[in-house]
């Protein structure tokens, strides 16, 4: 395809169409081949995000949301300490259901 620019610029083009499953897919190459490539890491980003608005699915559009969101702030870091006190509320809340 000609390397990182010239598939931003394709995939830019293609958004603009508002073929946004096909950006998704382009700039994930571009990212994994560059995760500090912040112009793919966005546009990707931009492109779940329309794909969530869109997304009549709860489920699809908060996974759309989410990987927008990982995209431009990075993994929700959760320490470790706190995996007793999240099972403790897991089971609070299975138990008023």
């Amino acid at each position: 395809m000609g390397g990182t620019a010239e598939l931003i610029t394709k995939a830019t083009k293609a958004f603009e169409e508002g073929d946004y499953r096909w950006v998704v897919q382009v700039m994930n190459h571009a990212v994994f081949a560059d995760p500090n490539n912040a112009e793919a890491r966005n546009l990707q980003a931009d492109a779940f995000e329309q794909l969530g608005y869109q997304s009549e699915s709860g489920t699809w559009r908060n996974a759309y949301l989410t990987a927008a969101r990982e995209l431009r702030y990075g993994s929700l870091r959760i320490p470790a300490s706190m995996g007793r006190q999240i099972a403790h509320a897991i089971q609070l809340i299975n138990s008023l259901t």
